[in-house]
């Protein structure tokens, strides 16, 4: 880690070191969050390292060349032999905060910071559904016993939407005055309004630059339900068969038999592209009129943060914080509904051109004004610098470890 030093008044402290427990690197919501997150803090006052529970993936790579140092739990370490493995790595790396990501990260590195020194433990939270039957067994399982050790394991609970937050209070979780909802902050000079890589995207896809093209950013995955999706393009194609279809995510591609028989039985195939994992989607958006998340569970949905930012108005479900984010720049509908997700790209596509661009201007300009990244970034850092000060404090008195 770095070795900078930092001027407080009068003294001088090193960086806080700030390791963050990741599920794995792979692309995510919570990977993305927290990749961005390191890249925008303050290096000088900040020292990260990453571990990652599963071997790492494409996030590795950014972060390597942040320099910061990625680490990785044994791929064959399971139960208690992977918590082992994390306080082994907790211990070399000494943190003054351990910042844990997701249900599993939460509890591998929560139990493994009791026997690392107690470092300040945060756990992060971004899901908002517990009940439905695609969120698998031994997550709700994982997400159970989190609940019974949010009273005694973390100093502090963040949640990326405040629907995450009484969701998982109902569920058991501790209710504390202390814990915080955080929202996801946007780049909105990385995503922003891009006219020449809306005509050079469409050229690649075969797309007249003249055409609606509606978009969908999500992995293939029960939560994003893209079987309402389809279901919805179906019927909007019916509506209007010029409109396109545009989909990207891991596993979205000509290999997923499953997606390409909902295609083919919506009557789409010959009006969407599948453009798999894409690392350029701020130039994807930039295509698209219209962004959709047919998501039936969310917390604070990157996608569509991003898709604003570009000036692209919305069609989303009502799950997590999406409908708080859209507010009066989109639409916003029941999920796993497609007939209503279908009336809502449909409204949006039969605006004129200029109403459907000062749509996108209002949307773009909700993300600047109130889902920024620097104000996630000031609120983590806060919160990292009250937890290490704490700490400090604390060892100095000969009450810390």
């Amino acid at each position: 880690m770095s070795g900078n030093l930092t001027q407080v008044g009068a003294a001088v402290q090193p960086p806080i070191r700030v390791v963050h427990v990741l599920p794995s690197l792979e692309v995510g919501g919570a990977e993305t969050v927290a990749t961005r997150l390191i890249g925008a803090s303050d290096r000088t006052s900040f020292a990260h390292a990453v571990l990652a529970l599963l071997p790492v993936g494409e996030f590795e790579r950014d972060l390597r060349a942040m320099n910061v140092e990625v680490a990785a739990v044994r791929p064959d370490a399971g139960g208690f032999a992977m918590v082992r493995d994390t306080q082994r790595q907790l211990r070399a790396l000494r943190p003054d905060v351990v910042h844990c990501w997701m249900y599993h990260a939460n509890l591998v590195g929560g139990l493994a910071s009791l026997a690392s020194g107690r470092p300040p433990l945060v756990w992060s939270i971004r899901q908002t559904n517990l009940d439905l039957a695609s969120i698998r067994l031994r997550t709700r399982r994982i997400a159970r016993a989190g609940a019974w050790l949010s009273r005694v394991l973390p100093d502090r609970i963040l949640y990326n939407a405040e629907t995450s937050r009484r969701v998982h209070e109902a569920f058991g979780y501790r209710r504390a005055a202390t814990d915080q909802v955080i929202p996801n902050g946007f780049d909105t000079g990385s995503f922003a309004p891009d006219p020449v890589a809306r005509a050079a995207v469409r050229a690649e896809l075969g797309i007249d630059p003249g055409a609606m093209v509606v978009g969908l950013v999500a992995r293939f995955d029960p939560q994003k339900d893209h079987r309402t999706f389809v279901a919805a393009a179906g019927a909007i194609h019916a509506a209007r068969p010029d409109i396109w279809f545009v989909l990207c995510g891991r596993g979205i591609d000509a290999g997923n038999a499953t997606l390409l028989e909902w295609i083919e039985g919506a009557g789409i195939a010959g009006r969407t592209r599948l453009l798999g994992q894409r690392p350029d989607i701020a130039r994807l958006n930039a295509a698209f009129d219209i962004a959709c998340l047919s998501s039936m569970g969310e917390g604070f949905p990157n996608s569509v943060g991003e898709a604003m930012a570009c000036g692209i108005p919305c069609a989303v479900t009502e799950v997590g914080a999406a409908a708080e984010l859209v507010g009066d720049t989109g639409r916003a509908v029941p999920a796993m509904n497609p007939p209503a997700l279908a009336d809502a790209v449909l409204q949006l596509a039969s605006l004129d051109p200029e109403a459907r661009a000062a749509l996108g201007a209002h949307a773009r300009a909700r993300v600047v004004e109130h889902f920024g990244l620097q104000a996630m970034v000031d609120s983590y850092q806060k919160l990292w610098r009250e937890l290490a000060a704490g700490r400090r404090r604390a060892a100095i008195t000969g009450r810390g470890t």
